[in-house]
C-alpha cells in the first residue's frame, strides 16, 4: 500500500532571493534552490560557493582530543605496536584506511583488526581483544565504534592494552573508561558540528596529529598532505548518508574533487569496474563505489574492501574491485529476494489500520543485508521498518526510520528485550534473543503507536518551485549541478509541472518493463524525462487522452561518452479536472 506523497511548494524567500540574484548574477531558479536551503545571505553564499578547507574546524575543540593525540604520539616515539580497530561498512572500512595510511607514512607501527559481521558481530567483543592482545598490542583506536564499549574496554584494560575511542554514534549510558573518547555526539561535548561520519572523525584525528607534530619540530614537507586523503573520506561520508552541510558539505565537495583525479591503485580499480570515467559525483559513490564497497562486509569479510584501498599495486587493485563487483551482483540478487519475502511478510502480518510501524523475522535472511531491505520496506510503506535475521536463537536485526520517529530512542526504550543495541535517529542495529523477540516486537510497535501520528506517516514531497520542463536547458541544468553535491541534508533540487501532456507513449525499460523514458510537451518546449520504478502507473493511463502533475529533478546524463539533458521524475499523478 504505496502511500500517497504531499506535495508542498516552498514559498521562497523573496529578499533573500533577489539580493543572491543580484550580487551573484545567477538564475532566480538557483537562487530560490539555495534560498530553501538555508543559503539567504551573500556571506553564507559566499561561502557555500567556495568550501574553502581553511573552514573545517579546529579539531582540539573535541573533548578529550588532546589526551588522544599525547597517547598516540607516546606510541610513537615508544614504538609501541597499535591496532586500529574498524568496523565492517564502507564508512568503517575508509575511516581504518586513513588511519592506517596516516600511520605508515608518520613512522607509526599499526595493525587493524575488522570484526566479522556474521561471526562476531558490531563493535569490539572480549575476543577480539584478547586476539589483539596476544599479538603485543599496546593500544587499541576505534573507528566508527565504540562509544556503548563500556566493558570491552574496560576488559582491555585488565589486558594491559589502552583504548582510544572514535565514533559518531548516540552513546546509550555512561562513556567507556578510556583514555580519551572522540565523539561530537558525546554531551559534554563542545565541537561545534555535530554530523561528522566515523571516517570524518578519524579525519579529524589525523588533523590533530599532523598539527600536534608540527608544533613538535617535524618539517612540513615530511608530514602528509591530508588533502589527499579526502578522496577516502568522502566515500565514507556520503556511503553513511551523513548530512553534506557544515564541515560534511566542504569534506564532499573537496573530496569529490581529489577523487576525479584519485591516482590510488584501489579507487582508479573501483571507479573503472563501475564505469565511472572523470569527474564523480556524489551519486556516483552514493550508487555505484559505495555499495561495490560495502559488498564485501555485508557478504562475507571486509577484508578485500579494505586491501582495496591500501594496495598500491594496479593489478592487485583489479583483482580486488572485480572481485567486490561479483559480490555486489549477488548481493543485490538476495537483497532483492529478501525484499521480496518482507513485502509479502508485511501485507499479510502488518495491521496497516493500526500499526505505526513494521517489524519481522525470519531464519532464511542474510544478515549482512536486512539493512537495505528495510530501508526499502520503510520506503514502501512508509512506516518504521525493523527486519531481524536469526540464526539458532540469536537475530540480528535492522531498523530504518521516517523523519519523525527517533530509533535509537525508542531502542533504548526496549533495551530490557535486547541483547545490545546502536544507532542513530534514522537507521541502528541491535541483536535479540528469538526468545524475546515477539516481547520486543510489541514493545516497539507500542512506541511507533504512541509517538507517531496519522500525520506523520504521509510522506512529504518538498518542492522547491514549479517550472516549466523545458526551462531545463544545458545553461541551467549546469548552474544547478553546480550547487552539488546534493545528498542527505542537501536534497536534489525538485520542481513540480501541472497539466502537462506526454508527444509519444512511454518506451519501457527493464527486465519487467519497470522503467520508462518518454517525451513530456512543456509550456517551452520539449524535454526527455526518465522515470524509475514507475512502468505501472503508465500502464494504467491513457497518454493520448489525459494530462498530468509532476515533480521531477533535473540532471545530466552521460551514456556511452554523450551527455545529455534528463529530468527524473519523482512523483506523477493525473490532473484533477
Amino acid at each position: 500500500m504505496k502511500r500517497k506523497k504531499c506535495w508542498i511548494i516552498s514559498k521562497g524567500d523573496k529578499n533573500a532571493e533577489e539580493t543572491l540574484v543580484k550580487h551573484f548574477s545567477i538564475d532566480p531558479i538557483v537562487a530560490r534552490i539555495l534560498a530553501n536551503r538555508g543559503v539567504t545571505t551573500t556571506g553564507q553564499a559566499d561561502s557555500f560557493f567556495k568550501a574553502p578547507l581553511d573552514e573545517l574546524l579546529d579539531p582540539m575543540l573535541m573533548a578529550s582530543m588532546p589526551e588522544a593525540v599525547d597517547r598516540i604520539l607516546s606510541a610513537k616515539d615508544n614504538k609501541e605496536k597499535v591496532v586500529v580497530f574498524g568496523d565492517y561498512d564502507a564508512d568503517g572500512i575508509t575511516a581504518t584506511a586513513i588511519l592506517l595510511r596516516f600511520f605508515a607514512q608518520t613512522g607509526i607501527e599499526a595493525g587493524h583488526y575488522i570484526p566479522d559481521r556474521h561471526a562476531e558481530g558490531y563493535g569490539m567483543s572480549e575476543q577480539a581483544i584478547e586476539k589483539i592482545g596476544s599479538g603485543g598490542c599496546n593500544l587499541i583506536i576505534t573507528v566508527d565504534n565504540g562509544i556503548n564499549a563500556v566493558g570491552a574496554v574496560d576488559f582491555a584494560k585488565g589486558l594491559g592494552i589502552d583504548v582510544i575511542i572514535t565514533d559518531h554514534h548516540q552513546p546509550n549510558g555512561p562513556l567507556p573508561n578510556a583514555v580519551a573518547v572522540l565523539n561530537p555526539a558525546r554531551p559534554d561535548c563542545r565541537y561545534p558540528f555535530k554530523l561528522l561520519a566515523g571516517v570524518g572523525v578519524a579525519f579529524k584525528l589525523i588533523m590533530a596529529l599532523r598539527s600536534e607534530m608540527g608544533r613538535r619540530g617535524a618539517a612540513r614537507e615530511s608530514l602528509p598532505n591530508l588533502k589527499r586523503y579526502l578522496d577516502l573520506v568522502v566515500v565514507g561520508v556520503v556511503a553513511d548518508c551523513s548530512a553534506l552541510v557544515g564541515e560534511n558539505r566542504i569534506i564532499a565537495r573537496r573530496g569529490l574533487e581529489e577523487l576525479s583525479k584519485s591516482g590510488k591503485a584501489g579507487l582508479s580499480a573501483l571507479k573503472s569496474v563501475a564505469g565511472i570515467d572523470g569527474s564523480v559525483s556524489s551519486q556516483d559513490v552514493g550508487f555505484s563505489l559505495a555499495p561495490r564497497l560495502n559488498s564485501a562486509g555485508r557478504m562475507k569479510s571486509a577484508e578485500p574492501g579494505l586491501e582495496l584501498l591500501m594496495t598500491e599495486n594496479p593489478r592487485r587493485a583489479k583483482e580486488l574491485a572485480m572481485f567486490l563487483d561479483g559480490e555486489n551482483r549477488l548481493r543485490r540478487q538476495l537483497q532483492g529476494e529478501i525484499f521480496e519475502d518482507a513485502e509479502k511478510m508485511a501485507l499479510a502480518e502488518v495491521d496497516f489500520s493500526r500499526d505505526k510501524a513494521i517489524v519481522l523475522g525470519s531464519e532464511k535472511w542474510h544478515s549482512g543485508i536486512i539493512g537495505i531491505a528495510a530501508s526499502k520496506i520503510k520506503d514502501e510503506f512508509y512506516l518504521p521498518t525493523a527486519l531481524v535475521s536469526f540464526n539458532g536463537g540469536v537475530g540480528k536485526g535492522s531498523a530504518r526510520s521516517i523523519a519523525s520517529f527517533d530509533l535509537s530512542g525508542a531502542l533504548k526504550k526496549c533495551e530490557s528485550a535486547l541483547l545490545k543495541f546502536g544507532g542513530h535517529k534514522g537507521a541502528a542495529g541491535f541483536t535479540v534473543r528469538k526468545g524475546d523477540f515477539d516481547r520486543f516486537k510489541n514493545m516497539f510497535l507500542a512506541i511507533a503507536c504512541e509517538e507517531i501520528s496519522e500525520v506523520d506517516i504521509n510522506p512529504v514531497l518538498n518542492i522547491d518551485c514549479e517550472a516549466d520542463p523545458g526551462l531545463m536547458g544545458e545553461e541551467l541544468v549546469g548552474a544547478i549541478e553546480a550547487l552539488g553535491p546534493f545528498g542527505e541534508g542537501f536534497s536534489p533540487p525538485k520542481f513540480a509541472c501541472r497539466g502537462i501532456g506526454f508527444s509519444a507513449p512511454p518506451f519501457y525499460m527493464g527486465e519487467t518493463g519497470q522503467h520508462v523514458r518518454l517525451a513530456v510537451n512543456g509550456g517551452l518546449g520539449k524535454a526527455e524525462i526518465v522515470g524509475f520504478n514507475m512502468g505501472a502507473f503508465f500502464k494504467n493511463v491513457s497518454i493520448s487522452d489525459d494530462s498530468f502533475d509532476i515533480v521531477y529533478t533535473p540532471e545530466k546524463n552521460v551514456w556511452r561518452g554523450v551527455e545529455r539533458i534528463q529530468l527524473r521524475l519523482e512523483d506523477i499523478r493525473l490532473t484533477e479536472k
